[in-house]
C-alpha cells in the first residue's frame, strides 16, 4: 500500500486546458486570471468548464481589479456580486484576501465569508503585506469557515520566508491550513517541506 504523501500539492493556473489536462497531478486548484497581473476573478464561462470536466476541488479566486487589496465600497459589491454567480454554479472554495491600514481587513473578509452559506474560504498572500501576520492569522481563526491561509511567510519566496512560515504553521496547529507560497517549484517540493512542513504547497510550476 502506497504512503500517502506528507503534503497536499495546490496547481496555480489561468489556463483552462492546463488545470484540466494535469487534474491528476495536484490536490487541489486555485483558479484565475491574468496570472501576469497576480490572479484576478476568472470568468464564469471559464469556471463553467472546470466544473463540467470533474474537477470539484477547485478554489475561485476573488479580485475584481489588479493593484492593491486595499477595496472600496464599490469594490467590495463587484466582488460580492461575483461571488453570489459562483455559488450558483456550484463553487465550494474561494480564495480572497483584503489589507487596511497596514493590516488584513477582517471586516471585508468577514463580508465575503458571510456570503458563502458554509462554503470555503481561503485568505490569499495579502496577509504577507500585515504588520503582524502572527496577529492576523489569530483573528482568521475565529471566522468559521476561513480553512485556508496562503504566505510566503512575508518574504518574496516561500525560502525566504521559511522562518515565517515554520512559525505559523506551528501556531495554526492544523486549526487552519497554511498553504505555502513562493518561487515553490516541482524541483524545489521536498526541499522546501523539509525547512518548512507545510501541509500544502501552491505553485504555478509546482506540477
Amino acid at each position: 500500500m502506497m504512503k500517502e504523501p506528507a503534503y497536499k500539492i495546490e496547481y496555480c493556473t489561468d489556463d483552462v486546458d492546463q488545470a484540466i489536462a494535469y487534474a491528476h497531478l495536484y490536490n487541489q486548484l486555485e483558479f484565475c486570471a491574468n496570472l501576469q497581473l497576480d490572479g484576478l476573478t476568472p470568468s464564469v464561462h471559464d469556471v463553467a468548464k472546470i466544473l463540467k470536466a470533474g474537477i470539484s476541488n477547485v478554489k475561485v479566486m476573488i479580485r475584481s481589479r489588479p493593484g492593491d487589496f486595499v477595496y472600496t465600497e464599490e469594490d467590495m459589491e463587484v466582488m460580492k456580486a461575483q461571488v453570489r454567480s459562483f455559488l450558483t454554479m456550484g463553487v465550494k472554495r474561494f480564495v480572497f484576501g483584503a489589507i487596511k491600514k497596514g493590516r488584513l481587513d477582517i471586516k471585508a473578509i468577514m463580508t465575503i465569508a458571510g456570503l458563502l452559506e458554509g462554503k470555503e474560504l481561503c485568505v490569499h498572500k495579502a496577509i504577507d503585506q500585515s504588520a503582524d501576520i502572527i496577529g492576523d492569522l489569530n483573528l482568521l481563526l475565529n471566522i468559521e469557515n476561513v480553512k485556508e491561509v496562503l504566505s510566503s511567510g512575508g518574504a518574496a519566496t516561500a525560502m525566504e520566508g521559511s522562518a515565517m512560515l515554520k512559525q505559523i504553521v506551528s501556531f495554526a496547529q492544523n486549526r487552519i491550513d497554511i498553504i505555502a507560497a513562493g518561487k515553490v517549484t516541482k524541483d524545489v517540493l521536498v526541499e522546501v517541506h523539509q525547512k518548512i512542513g507545510a501541509p500544502v504547497y501552491h505553485g504555478r510550476k509546482i506540477i
